[in-house]
């Protein structure tokens, strides 16, 4: 049987950002809930040795799954489904049915972004989540490896942590993702 193998750190923010990228952390930190996480990381950890390969495996020409869009698989699905209403709650409910935790919901019908969230079906926006939170992680973990002072002890290692932890605001790293993109 499977098990999350979840951290003691889990639900503290820089210490998901520090753990491995393909991880039941990740999951969590692109917002699915605990029982969601758990099913998906035990289904990427008991993936089968012939077919399609992980890309966490060596590469050997053939066909590789991609962690973040196993995880939009797994819980989004056809994004093309369209919505019969603007009501708030129905859209988180149906965001938490298919495995996000309470957070990510609210955030994707935060009321400032009405307009734009109406102009697309409520998975498209999980999958968009997932995505910018995904790559906004990867982007991080970059910054970490080529900017070695962030680690650093002592009187700046408090603040630099709050400011890390305040970087991955979904919307503040969805301005880094775009970006990034615009370049």
């Amino acid at each position: 049987m499977c098990s999350s193998s979840q951290s003691e750190a889990a639900d503290d923010t820089f210490a998901t950002i520090l753990a491995p990228l393909f991880s039941y952390e990740t999951l969590r930190s692109v917002g699915l809930s605990e029982a969601k996480a758990t099913e998906v990381w035990c289904q990427w950890l008991d993936w089968p040795s012939n077919g399609i390969q992980q890309e966490v495996d060596p590469d050997d020409g053939g066909l590789q799954m991609y962690f973040d869009e196993f995880i939009i698989g797994q819980t989004c699905g056809n994004t093309n489904t369209a919505d019969d209403d603007d009501d708030d709650v129905a859209w988180e409910t149906r965001l938490e049915a298919h495995g996000f935790n309470r957070e990510a919901p609210e955030a994707i019908v935060d009321p400032h972004f009405r307009d734009a969230r109406l102009t697309e079906p409520a998975l498209f926006w999980a999958k968009h989540t997932i995505e910018v939170r995904y790559e906004g992680s990867k982007i991080f973990r970059q910054l970490l490896v080529k900017e070695p002072w962030l680690f650093s002890v002592g009187p700046l290692h408090r603040t630099t942590k709050t400011r890390m932890a305040k970087l991955l605001r979904w919307k503040q790293v969805e301005d880094l993702y775009l970006l990034r993109n615009s370049k």
